[in-house]
This record gives C-alpha cells, sequence and structure tokens, in this order.
C-alpha cells in the first residue's frame, strides 16, 4: 500500500467529515452565499450537526476501504478476508489514523484559517461589548409561595422580569422565628417572600410561574424532598390575590402540562420568617453544591417538561441550542414592538434596531440597552465566538458578530426566534411595557 492509495482511501472520508464547515468556505468562495449567511451556516452545522458529518465521513471509509480492497487488492469475500487477515488489519489501521489525523489537519488548520481569511469566523479576541449593571427595581408589592427547596424557588423567581428581591424564609407553622434546625417541627413550611413591581408582573402570573417550577400536585413533599415542610403552597393576603391564585391553577390546567390533578393548596398568608443568612442567595455561594442538588432532586427534569416551553424553545435557551434558519417565528417579522426573553419577560431588542441580515434569522444591531445581556467567551465553533445571555433569566439568546451595519455600529445581534417573545407596540402598554414605547 503505497501513499498514493492511502490519499485516494482517505481524501474522501477527510472531505465529507469537515463539510459542516468546508461547505460555508465554498459558499463564499463560489460567491454564492455572503460572509453572515456562511458563518451562521456554520454555527449551526458544527454546532449541531458535527457528528453528523462525522458519522457520513467514517461510512465513506468505510466504503472506501471495501471498493479498494474489491478492486486492487481481489479481497471480496470472508474468506479472503481470512487468509489475508493481517494485511486487512494493517491496511484498515493504516487507513484510520490517515483519516483522523487528516480530518484534524484539514478542518482545524486548512479550513479554519480559510474562514478566517475571508472573515467567515474569527481567530482573534470575541466581540468586547462594555455591560453595566444597575440598581434592579425592588417594588413595593410582595407574595408569599411555598415550591419546595427555597435555594431553587428564589433562585427561579429571581430570573423574572419585574421581580427584585427574593428571600427564602419559613411560614405556616405555630412557633415564632423558627430556624432550619426547628422549622419542620414547628409546622412551617419552606418559603420564599417575593417583593416585585405590579405594574410589570401581577401575582397570578407569579403563581403560574411557580406551578411549572415546582409540583404542584405533590402535596407529601417536592421531588426528592419529602415531607409537607417541602410541599407547595399559594398564599394570599387578600380575596383578589386569592381570585388570582386560583385563576392561575385554572390557567395550569388548561395547558395541559400535568397529568395528575392539581393539589396545591390556596392558603391564607401568615407571617413570615426570613431565615439564616447562609440560605439567602445560596445559588450565588455555593454553586457547585446548589447545581448538584437541583440537578439529582429531579426539579429540572421536571421543569423542562412543565416549563410550558416547546422542546424546541427550551433546547436553545437552557441547552443553548440553535434553531433552523428562515423558517423561525420572527426572521421576517417587521412589526413595531419588542422582544422580550421567553422566559423571564425581561426587554431585550426593539423592532426599530432589527435589519435582514440575510442569515436566517432575526438580526439586530444593539439591544434597547446593554444591562438586559451578559456576554460569554464561545468556544464550539473551532474558533471564539461571543455569547449573548440574557441577564435576568440566564437564557441563551444566540451570539453578536462584528459584521452588521458599519453606519449603524458594527455589530450583528443574531439571535434565534425560540429564545424570544413579541409584543406589537400597541399591546405594550397592556402587558407592562409602557416605559419602552419610546424606544419603538
Amino acid at each position: 500500500m503505497n501513499i498514493k492509495e492511502i490519499f485516494k482511501i482517505s481524501s474522501l472520508p477527510v472531505i465529507v467529515a469537515s463539510l459542516c464547515c468546508l461547505s460555508p468556505v465554498v459558499l463564499v468562495l463560489f460567491g454564492i452565499g455572503t460572509v453572515s449567511f456562511a458563518s451562521s451556516l456554520a454555527d449551526t452545522f458544527y454546532g449541531d450537526y458535527k457528528w453528523f458529518f462525522r458519522a457520513a465521513g467514517i461510512m465513506a471509509m468505510v466504503i472506501s476501504l471495501l471498493i479498494y480492497f474489491r478492486r486492487t487488492k481481489g479481497i471480496c469475500t470472508i474468506d479472503d478476508v481470512k487468509r489475508r487477515r493481517n494485511e486487512v488489519i494493517n491496511i484498515v489501521a493504516i487507513t484510520v489514523v490517515t483519516c483522523v489525523v487528516g480530518y484534524i489537519f484539514f478542518l482545524y488548520v486548512v479550513v479554519h484559517y480559510i474562514g478566517v481569511g475571508l472573515n467567515i469566523w474569527s481567530d482573534t479576541e470575541p466581540v468586547s461589548v462594555k455591560t453595566t449593571v444597575s440598581e434592579t427595581t425592588i417594588g413595593t408589592s410582595t407574595a408569599l409561595f411555598a415550591g419546595g427547596c427555597f435555594w431553587c424557588v428564589e433562585a427561579d423567581f429571581e430570573k423574572l422580569y419585574g421581580v427584585g428581591e427574593v428571600v427564602s424564609g419559613y411560614a405556616g407553622g405555630s412557633t415564632q422565628n423558627p430556624t432550619y434546625e426547628n422549622y419542620a417541627k414547628g409546622g412551617h413550611r419552606e418559603v420564599v417572600e417575593v417583593r416585585y413591581d405590579a405594574s410589570k408582573i401581577s401575582y397570578e402570573k407569579l403563581a403560574v410561574h411557580l406551578m411549572t417550577h415546582a409540583d404542584a400536585s405533590d402535596s407529601e413533599g417536592s421531588f426528592g424532598d419529602r415531607g409537607v415542610e417541602y410541599s407547595p403552597a399559594l398564599y394570599y393576603a387578600n380575596e383578589e390575590e386569592k381570585k388570582s391564585a386560583e385563576n392561575a391553577i385554572q390557567i395550569v390546567e388548561e395547558k395541559g402540562v400535568y397529568d395528575t390533578a392539581l393539589t396545591i393548596p390556596v392558603l391564607p398568608r401568615p407571617d413570615f420568617f426570613a431565615a439564616e443568612e447562609y440560605h439567602q442567595d445560596y445559588a450565588e455561594k455555593n454553586p457547585l453544591r446548589y447545581s448538584y442538588y437541583r440537578t439529582a432532586s429531579g426539579r429540572d427534569d421536571f421543569i423542562k417538561s412543565h416549563s410550558g416551553l416547546t422542546p424546541l424553545q427550551y433546547h436553545v435557551v437552557k441547552e443553548g441550542g440553535t434553531e433552523e434558519p428562515y423558517t423561525n417565528e420572527y426572521d421576517k417579522n417587521y412589526r413595531d414592538g419588542i422582544y422580550v426573553d421567553i422566559v423571564s419577560g425581561e426587554v431585550l431588542f426593539s423592532s426599530k434596531d432589527k435589519y435582514d441580515s440575510g442569515t436566517g434569522w432575526p438580526s439586530f444591531v444593539k439591544p434597547i440597552t446593554e444591562e438586559a445581556l451578559t456576554y460569554h467567551e464561545d468556544n464550539t465553533l473551532f474558533t471564539t465566538r461571543t455569547e449573548v445571555r440574557s441577564r435576568v433569566a440566564d437564557s441563551h439568546l444566540g451570539h453578536v458578530f462584528p459584521d452588521g451595519p458599519k453606519d449603524r455600529g458594527g455589530q450583528r445581534y443574531c439571535m434565534n426566534s425560540a429564545a424570544l417573545r413579541f409584543i406589537p407596540k400597541e399591546n405594550m402598554e397592556k402587558e407592562g411595557y409602557g416605559e419602552y414605547l419610546d424606544a419603538v
């Protein structure tokens, strides 16, 4: 087996496996597609489908070997393989090593630097966007909810637009000033007190959020934590809140996200006792332990099937996925209004800043306010890009690229429609976004 034969066998598998990024390069080289389109196509192909291309490359290698054995070596049957076993093993081993080395060199060196030269992707640091954090509006209204472990319930409520402070604590028992060591014996539940701006989010929406992030059909505990002290509850301070809580239960039932009847009680609001300081903002203070506990408890698996998000929306915002171009909801939406986070409702982009980038995804030149976004280095596309996430809900939104309109700042915020909810201008006041009318 000579070098020419090795090259003939391995070249096609290497090219097939590299098509995830080679095809966008070819589109630009031959003038078939724009740089922006090629960049987004590479993002999708490599980010979501690279293993499909690699599998196709392996299949191409197997086919090339079979053709080589049959036409060049005269090995056509199983008996031929057995008789010339050592020769077959050597050829297969050489081919596999050559294909792997060739794939790495061709994709991560040749194709990569051609793409850099064409500005399809960058070989430098990600886009740096200065952000500042303003003081969150605390709001004047408060509500009390129980949904199991208050570490998790607190963290989930903090991801909602219009929510300011969330405090973990105890309520519902017969004892005063309970502690973590004795609250259950005193008949208390783990609860959270939510301080919110009623002009931005209603008590009813808060109640719906709780029931899609905590098991409202379990009256004996919450996920891995058993006992009434972990069971969910909606508390009302007046008749209006009581009616809102009952409406929220009806809304969740009508969504059909539960297979069983909801058993969550609607109870008069009792005295609230704040938990110890080490329990406050536990997710932020102890991220590793918190993440392990939350995942192991089964809460996230529950939310995935009960959040009200479609499988695509969940895949994008929670798992960092990318939707298909051109067929998504907002690529060709040109109505006046704003785009908010699908999870939290926090304000992100204005229709005034949207433009047609030709990539098949909704694109914007800037957010309404930089405070709504966070930026993270992303190395999933064998190069460095800048991921864009929402600040409050921490939803994956998309990426920002430095190839936007030069006369409008030069940035292209390439977003996933599945991560957004569009609010028409005429509905903004009614939905609590009236203060942003001037931004449209």
